[in-house]
């Protein structure tokens, strides 16, 4: 059977959104979701939490995930998530446990469901691509998106499709940082998601929800609050 591993990077510090990883969302620590979610995928074979935050430590392990406490150079504002992602696969690796591929899943994402973290597991095993990516349509049509000068003068980035209708116009697509799935050699050899074979999983709208902010975090409540997922 193909070894998934489930890498969930969270760090302790947040500017915008302080304690985000764990705040109370409707009833539980926003990590939390994306833990149980992962946790349920029948796809995954172990779920890790990395993180430099010994609050963060206590609950995901409550929650049900292993933890590997991240070393202080890992958790500055500088350290990236890929240094966060081969620390993990190096301390496993010490302890025998090298899976096929990996996915990584923020908990900035807590709407992800497990019908997204399964259908996009199960796209990139039939699909063989170099790695995937889970993404969702642009709110507007990108043609409608206008540039602005120091006097406040607009101007659209495509003046010939303000003619056409929203329904008519090209669909675009965006990244929305729930799910990213890449095979665990060709990581460590290539650490990049987006290559010249990256594949994406469409997700809607609803649960596309990436918080960052507090404006992120009020979405995300009613959302959950109004079951409208």
């Amino acid at each position: 059977m193909t070894q998934i591993l489930a890498i969930i990077p969270a760090r302790g510090g947040s500017k915008r959104l302080p304690g985000k990883n764990i705040k109370d969302l409707v009833g539980k620590p926003m990590i939390s979701y994306t833990i149980e979610t992962a946790k349920h995928c029948s796809y995954i074979d172990r779920v890790v939490v990395s993180t430099d935050y010994e609050e963060i430590s206590a609950v995901a392990k409550n929650s049900g995930a292993e933890v590997i406490m991240r070393p202080a150079e890992l958790a500055t504002d500088t350290a990236s998530t890929n240094d966060a992602i081969n620390h993990v696969l190096q301390t496993l690796s010490e302890q025998s446990y090298e899976p096929e591929h990996i996915v990584i899943l923020q908990p900035t994402s807590p709407l992800r469901n497990l019908e997204d973290l399964t259908g996009s597991i199960k796209l990139y095993l039939e699909k063989k691509p170099t790695t995937l990516v889970s993404v969702c349509e642009f709110e507007h049509p990108v043609d409608w998106a206008m540039t602005m000068t120091h006097d406040a003068r607009v101007k659209f980035s495509n003046e010939a499709s303000l003619a056409k209708r929203s329904q008519d116009q090209t669909i675009f697509f965006r990244p929305n940082g729930a799910v990213y799935l890449i095979g665990r050699d060709r990581f460590l050899v290539k650490p990049k998601f987006y290559t010249d074979n990256t594949i994406g999983y469409v997700m809607p709208k609803q649960r596309s929800v990436d918080i960052d902010d507090i404006y992120d975090f009020l979405i995300a409540e009613a959302m959950l609050k109004h079951g409208e997922l």
